[in-house]
């Protein structure tokens, strides 16, 4: 195994993930959990998170091989519905959820721990 790189992986997907910045908007998601629930939820986004990289790691280009899809287009895919999502958000448009919602799969595990740019650099 090469030791070497391995280690920049890590430190990349360290970086692009940045759990330190994903703090705030944990404890804003779950400010109306216990502790407890807190804790599962932390617990239960982090390994969706590793789950769904690792997934992308070992399967990402065989999935677009299959699907007879390029990088190059489904980069423009992405950023055009990235763009309609914003433009959808910047109008106001969309009901907010009623009561309390799961929020570990969504927004905490993707986009926020294993969003796109933790996805493209495995």
């Amino acid at each position: 195994m090469n030791w070497l790189a391995f280690a920049e992986t890590v430190v990349t997907l360290f970086v692009i993930v940045d759990p330190l910045g994903t703090v705030p908007v944990f404890l804003a998601l779950t400010a109306e959990r216990t502790p407890v629930e807190r804790r599962w939820a932390a617990v239960q986004s982090a390994a969706l998170a590793g789950v769904l990289i690792a997934v992308f790691a070992l399967f990402g280009r065989l999935l677009l091989t299959y699907l007879n899809v390029s990088v190059e287009s489904l980069a423009i895919a992405g950023g055009l519905l990235l763009m309609l999502v914003a433009l959808e958000m910047f109008r106001g448009h969309g009901a907010a959820p009623a009561g309390r919602v799961n929020v570990v799969l969504v927004p905490l595990a993707t986009p926020l721990l294993a969003g796109p740019g933790a996805i493209a650099a495995v």
